[in-house]
């Protein structure tokens, strides 16, 4: 699902000139030689253009995956369903196919797909009924996003940083940062680790977090962080927290050891260090990069809405929804 932040014409190869409304689209796609592979691809912003989504993906923000594994090829059956609730574009993504169209145009709300989705899993005579969200039953590990899950929402303020720097509202700071001049580099990194320690500083463990990675690590879990921030950043946030330190966290991802979230790269560091595989992994985070990294790298997901801190219409559809740390207890 991608999120086109204002109206704009843009060339999508033999389809010519479209013109994409500002708002939500659900691209359908499939995979049959490498599902994962595919899905990175898509995550990453500087590739060469091939497929039409490529071109739609150059000027938008992705804000979900979402995954069905198969032996069949299912795509058309699911856009078919959603061609019957939502308008296409036509022949977007379907030149080797009889469908009208595989991307569609969802407004400015996501809540319909999210029900469509759920219908689906239980639908689709392809599925793997084993997959089907349910009460965890073999979560090995459980992997967290830093600010604003194990810690207190808002200690690092985004907008001001992005002021300082000049980057868009839109454009996430470390990808704005990567497309800037090598020369001008250093420079954006020195603002945004400034703003980083000053966080650290401020930060406070979120509610319960101490009490709850203590319960989790007495029943046996790995623990692991995976975050966007710098390492010196986490050890002094981790030096905040009262019982639980930098030796209980068997991975710590910064934005120094992997590709940052959304690409799941960290992820699978994080679960190969633990010593587990991804599909043994329970990836919590308050943000959609969170999620959908975890959901590229075959995890569960878990997302953290901080008592309903932030947008409904642009939460990705997790594994698990929960307002606070304690809740989570009930799926481990």
């Amino acid at each position: 699902m991608l999120r086109v932040p204002a109206s704009k014409e843009v060339e999508v190869g033999k389809l010519g000139k479209i013109c994409f409304e500002k708002g939500l689209y659900a691209y359908v796609g499939s995979a049959m030689s490498g599902l994962q592979a595919r899905i990175k691809r898509h995550l990453k912003r500087e590739k060469k253009s091939h497929w039409h989504v490529d071109y739609l993906v150059a000027c938008s923000d992705i804000i979900d995956v979402v995954v069905f594994e198969t032996k069949a090829k299912c795509e058309c059956e699911i856009a078919s369903k959603l061609s019957a609730r939502f308008p296409g574009i036509r022949k977007f993504g379907s030149s080797d196919c009889k469908c009208s169209s595989h991307l569609f145009y969802l407004g400015q709300e996501k809540h319909p797909l999210d029900k469509m989705v759920t219908k689906l899993w239980f639908e689709l005579p392809c599925q793997c009924l084993d997959e089907v969200p349910g009460k965890a039953q073999e979560i090995l590990g459980v992997l967290f996003d830093l600010d604003g899950t194990l810690t207190v929402p808002g200690a690092l303020d985004f907008a001001a940083i992005k002021k300082e720097m000049g980057c868009p509202p839109e454009i996430p700071i470390l990808e704005y940062i990567e497309s800037r001049p090598i020369s001008e580099q250093k420079r954006l990194h020195d603002i945004l680790e400034r703003h980083e320690a000053e966080a650290a500083e401020k930060s406070v463990p979120n509610e319960g977090a101490e009490v709850f990675l203590l319960t989790l690590k007495s029943r046996g879990y790995k623990l692991g962080i995976i975050t966007r921030n710098s390492a010196p950043s986490v050890e002094k946030v981790l030096s905040k927290f009262k019982g639980i330190g930098k030796k209980d966290f068997s991975a710590i991802i910064t934005r120094e050891s992997a590709l940052p979230k959304p690409h799941p790269q960290g992820v699978e560091m994080g679960a190969k260090k633990m010593g587990i595989s991804p599909r043994e992994l329970l990836v919590v985070g308050d943000y959609r990069f969170d999620i959908i990294a975890g959901k590229a790298a075959g995890a569960r997901t878990a997302l953290l809405r901080n008592n309903n801190l932030f947008k409904a219409e642009l939460q990705p559809l997790a594994d698990y929804k929960v307002n606070n740390l304690k809740e989570l207890l009930d799926y481990l």
